[in-house]
C-alpha cells in the first residue's frame, strides 16, 4: 500500500490507476481494522485523514484522461479525524523515488512541467 503524494497529472496511467486502487484497499483495511494498515501509517506510506481527498484528486485526473470511474469512495467521518498532515505535491523526494521506478512518470513530469533532461537529472541528483 502506498500513496505517492505527487501531482496526479505527472503520473503515468499505471501509477495513477494503481494509487486509486490502493486508496480503496487502504480504506478497507482501516475500516476492517486489519493490523497491517497501522504499519503503513507509521512508515508514512498512507495518511488515513487524506484518503478521501487523495482519491478525489486521482479520480479527477483519471476522468481528464478519459477513464470511466465506477468505484466511488466514501470514507467514514471518523477516518477524517486522523492526522491531517499532507506533504506538498511539489515534494521532490517523492517525485525522485517515483522517477527512479518509472520512466513513463518521469516523461509525463517533464512534459507537464516543461522541463528538459538536464532539469530531471538535477532532480535525480545526477546532474
Amino acid at each position: 500500500m502506498r500513496m505517492w503524494f505527487v501531482d496526479p497529472e505527472t503520473m503515468c496511467d499505471k501509477h495513477l490507476l494503481g494509487e486509486h486502487y490502493e486508496c480503496h484497499v487502504a480504506l478497507g483495511a482501516i475500516v476492517k481494522d486489519t493490523p497491517q494498515w497501522r504499519s503503513f501509517v507509521r512508515k508514512g506510506l498512507i495518511l488515513p485523514g487524506e484518503l478521501q481527498n487523495r482519491h478525489d484528486e486521482l479520480v479527477t485526473e483519471m476522468q481528464k484522461r478519459g477513464f470511466v470511474h465506477k468505484s466511488p469512495m466514501c470514507a467514514p467521518e471518523w477516518v477524517s479525524r486522523f492526522d491531517r498532515f499532507f506533504p506538498e505535491c511539489a515534494d521532490m523526494a517523492a517525485h525522485v523515488l517515483l522517477f527512479q521506478r518509472c520512466t513513463t512518470c518521469r516523461e509525463r513530469f517533464k512534459k507537464v512541467r516543461s522541463l528538459d533532461d538536464k532539469d530531471v537529472l538535477r532532480l535525480l541528483g545526477k546532474g
